[in-house]
């Protein structure tokens, strides 16, 4: 039974798709965060419980 599955290799490119697609989304979203653009934002938010 898995035997037929794998041979065809036509199920494995959804998987392997949707990998692919998930770790670019991630290294975004991790560039987006790190970026030096970002930094005034995250000062401001961190001087906020500070603030009266």
């Amino acid at each position: 039974m898995f035997r037929a599955l794998f041979e065809d290799g036509v199920l494995l490119d959804l998987p392997v798709v949707s990998m692919l697609a998930f770790f670019a989304l991630f290294a975004g979203v991790l560039v987006w965060t790190a970026s030096r653009r970002r930094r005034p934002h995250y000062d401001r938010m961190s001087q906020l419980p500070l603030e009266d």
